[in-house]
């Protein structure tokens, strides 16, 4: 159940390096990289560690592009259905390999259809330092 990235194999390949940049910013307790994995639908499972040491796993799923991140369509409706329905978080990371910017939302909020443009419907959040922050407590809240 692969998803298919379209970007060529270079933009894929820095958009990874740039997605453990930003993993590595959240201050996770263990990151695995599943991509080359045929059958894995993520390309990171990240592990992080509660003050109380219990643990949060969340699933991570990347788009790299060459071009400037304006709307949500960087994945397709049924690969984004997939994502939606996993029995785990999912982290949606879109980055734009040429100007190095990041943009995250969750796999459950519906942002497949919805455009920058319009900031109360924007659900791909960009990765600014106070966004990275607010994204910690999120994932330190999840159940």
């Amino acid at each position: 159940m692969k998803l298919e990235n379209p970007a060529p194999w270079y933009v894929s390949k820095r958009g990874n390096l740039l997605a453990q940049e930003f993993l590595f910013e959240l201050e996770p307790k263990q990151v695995v990289y599943t991509g080359d994995e045929s059958e894995s639908p993520f390309d990171y499972l990240t592990l992080f560690a509660r003050e109380d040491g219990s643990l949060v796993t969340l699933a991570i799923a990347i788009r790299a592009t060459e071009s400037q991140i304006t709307d949500g369509n960087f994945f397709p409706s049924e690969d984004l259905e997939k994502l939606k329905k996993a029995n785990i978080p999912v982290l949606i990371l879109v980055i734009d390999v040429k100007r190095n910017h990041y943009f995250f939302g969750w796999a459950k909020e519906d942002f497949a259809s919805r455009s920058f443009d319009t900031p109360q419907k924007q659900t791909l959040r960009p990765a600014t330092p106070e966004e990275i922050e607010i994204l910690k407590q999120e994932i330190m809240a999840l159940s």
